[in-house]
């Protein structure tokens, strides 16, 4: 290079445009390169702690305090292994892997892989025994691979329909209730039976499929029994029987039945509507008679005068929750007991057996003894029984040397809280039916995560006047202003 070239390269160098130009590109540098060691460090740090803030509607990605507690339990190592694609990027997978590191985070005995379901089907098969899974779906282990738990993708959402369109869409709400279920599960010696007594003109879970779906959801094993079927199961001590409002007796086999299983630790939830004719059940009543156990004749009636314990009519009874275990939980919402049937507490309590009342009316309640399609029931007479009734009430014969074969029952004065009707999703009755199920069964960890309400997060414009002045504001003033500012910089700029 000739002299004055090189005198020309110099004069260039020390240009103030040039050093000021070499500083900027080289911070420019620096600090791309901080942000980027920065970014690495705190995305191992949050795959590790799971310490990310979770902004989403109702917290999808948080976790619950039951969850906490049931991780608590873990001991053992457990496996959940995730069924994508390695090249699937969806929101459904980052939410499910987001609340999935919570897990790990919170308990190191739980790790988490992926599965690509094309290029490593074999390992899916030896889980699910050759039944395909769709992507999206999880699949749970404890570490001997003794106990699994698939869950298929659709478990994950529930569906809901929005208020304003009227239209169904599904939202990503129920996947920490699965996957605490699924760990509970895993890491359990065994799981809790529910039946539903049938072959009586009783309820049975196709009555009840929300009651089902959510002992389900909440780790344990539900069915139909039919005593004396070829293919009924043994019945066996902590298992819970529903009998819900029988119009049929048992047979004096089906009473012997029932009888030595619950003397031998069985868990009994008797409900019975107020038309339910108990003369024409005598092996019913004499199986609640071996407890002292039984029901009034006719409907509790609350006076309209008391309008906080009764909604919309005064057989719809808002109860009192009395102090027991079953129902120390139920501190919100409230329940809705409709045409209830008062329970009777033991004139004579049987020695060792301790009776509690779980859910009352109020002093001014009246009972409607004969009820028919002539009976005025919200005029009180003086035939009437008037005072405070029992709603719900438990029975328990505690075994202190083996709980597991403590005799535990339940009676509830309507089984209409058990059926699919508005009732059972609209209000806190399913809660108490759960936790009455979960004191019945003595269960030290259960699982009460319930699904967590989609919300409608959808900017809805008013009219069209709002709508034009929105897009005159998004699409032309701002820009224009972004325009005008980057316009000014720049002329400042170039008589630097």
């Amino acid at each position: 290079m000739s002299k004055n070239k090189k005198s020309k390269f110099r004069s260039f160098l020390g240009k103030r445009q040039f050093r000021y130009g070499w500083y900027a590109t080289l911070i420019t540098v620096l600090v791309i390169a901080v942000v980027v060691v920065v970014n690495m460090a705190a995305g191992a740090i949050e795959d590790r702690f799971a310490l990310s803030i979770d902004m989403s509607p109702n917290s999808i990605t948080s976790l619950s305090d039951q969850t906490l507690e049931v991780l608590g339990q873990v001991d053992e190592e457990v496996h959940i292994y995730t069924v994508y694609q390695n090249s699937t990027q969806t929101e459904s997978r980052i939410q499910l892997e987001a609340i999935i590191n919570r897990y790990c985070a919170q308990n190191g005995n739980i790790k988490t892989e992926n599965i690509d379901p094309v290029s490593n089907p074999q390992k899916i098969n030896g889980y699910t025994g050759n039944t395909s899974l769709s992507e999206g779906a999880v699949i749970m282990t404890n570490a001997d691979e003794s106990r699994v738990r698939v869950i298929n993708a659709s478990d994950f959402y529930q569906y809901y329909q929005n208020s304003s369109t009227g239209s169904y869409s599904a939202s990503f709400t129920q996947a920490e209730s699965r996957l605490t279920a699924g760990l509970l599960y895993v890491i359990s010696d065994d799981t809790p039976k529910v039946y539903f007594l049938t072959g009586h003109n009783e309820l049975s879970s196709d009555n009840c499929s929300v009651l089902k779906e959510q002992l389900s959801n909440e780790n344990y094993e539900v069915s139909d029994l039919t005593l004396g079927a070829a293919d009924a199961p043994e019945l066996a001590a902590g298992d819970t029987i529903l009998v819900l409002s029988p119009t049929m007796d048992l047979t004096d086999e089906e009473y012997e039945t029932m009888r030595d299983w619950l003397e031998s630790g069985g868990r009994l939830m008797f409900a019975a509507n107020y038309n339910v004719d108990f003369e024409q059940l005598p092996n019913f009543s004499k199986l609640l008679a071996l407890y002292n156990l039984s029901f009034k004749d006719g409907i509790a009636v609350e006076d309209q005068e008391t309008s906080s314990s009764w909604l919309g009519r005064p057989d719809w009874i808002v109860p009192t929750i009395e102090e027991h275990d079953a129902t120390e939980s139920l501190t919100d919402g409230r329940l809705i007991m409709p045409s209830a049937r008062p329970v009777q507490y033991p004139e004579m309590p049987l020695s060792g057996i301790q009776y509690k009342s779980m859910l009352t009316t109020s002093d001014n309640t009246y009972v409607k003894s004969s009820v028919d399609a002539n009976t005025d029931l919200f005029t009180r007479t003086d035939e009437d029984e008037t005072g405070s009734q029992i709603l719900a009430m438990s029975a328990m014969r505690q075994n202190i040397d083996d709980p597991t074969q403590d005799v535990r029952i339940v009676l509830v004065g309507s089984s209409d809280i058990f059926a699919d009707t508005t009732l059972i999703t609209s209000t806190n009755n399913i809660d108490f039916i759960l936790s009455a199920i979960q004191w019945m069964v003595n269960r030290d960890v259960n699982v009460s995560v319930r699904a967590k309400t989609a919300q409608d997060t959808v900017l809805r414009i008013p009219d069209a006047g709002t709508f034009w002045t929105l897009a005159a504001v998004c699409i032309i003033a701002i820009p224009v202003l972004v325009l005008v500012g980057g316009v000014a910089v720049w002329l400042r700029r170039r008589h630097l």
